[in-house]
């Protein structure tokens, strides 16, 4: 009998494999990710020569090797994900003569906070998850930091929009 290829057997196989390949990273769980460098905005495509290209193309490919590391080549989410990422941006000089003892002022100018998404996003695709439209619900920071950085975190959301891992508590 030839196995039929629908929607729910596709997602049944791929929840099989995600298990079996990473017993950690359940459905409905979600996970943390890092990229060691100073946050990038994406920036538009070039045109030169009648060609257009991706000026960006060595530093994504930069960033897509630390998340394949991180994600260790498991398969990608798939369905409504929650977005949460934290952009740490250098400190300017002016920053850097005072000693702060708490925290630094928030981060309000460029590059904008939007365009640090879409790179991220960019390169997160299909790696961490199967297409950037999946993402239903974004929350995004920017701070200054000594260590420039991101952090960000996809979690599986329940069909009804709600965090999967707070029905399970």
């Amino acid at each position: 009998m030839k196995d039929i290829k629908t929607k729910e057997n596709v997602q049944l196989k791929s929840n099989l494999i995600r298990e079996t390949i990473n017993p950690w990273l359940n459905i409905g769980d979600s996970a943390y990710y890092t990229v060691d460098s100073i946050p990038l905005s994406l920036k538009r495509p070039r045109f030169g020569l009648g060609k257009v290209y991706d000026s960006q193309k060595r530093e994504k490919y930069g960033v897509q090797l630390q998340l394949k590391s991180q994600h260790d080549y498991v398969l990608p989410f798939d369905g409504p994900l929650k977005l949460e990422v934290t952009f740490f941006m250098p400190l300017p000089q002016r920053l850097r003569r005072k000693h702060h003892t708490g925290s630094y002022p928030p981060h309000h100018v460029k590059p904008d906070i939007d365009n640090l998404v879409k790179f991220i996003l960019d390169c997160a695709n299909g790696i961490i998850f199967c297409d950037d439209a999946l993402i239903s619900c974004l929350v995004a920071h920017k701070r200054y930091s000594e260590v420039p950085r991101t952090e960000f975190s996809i979690t599986r959301l329940e069909p009804d929009g709600t965090n999967s891992i707070t029905q399970k508590a």
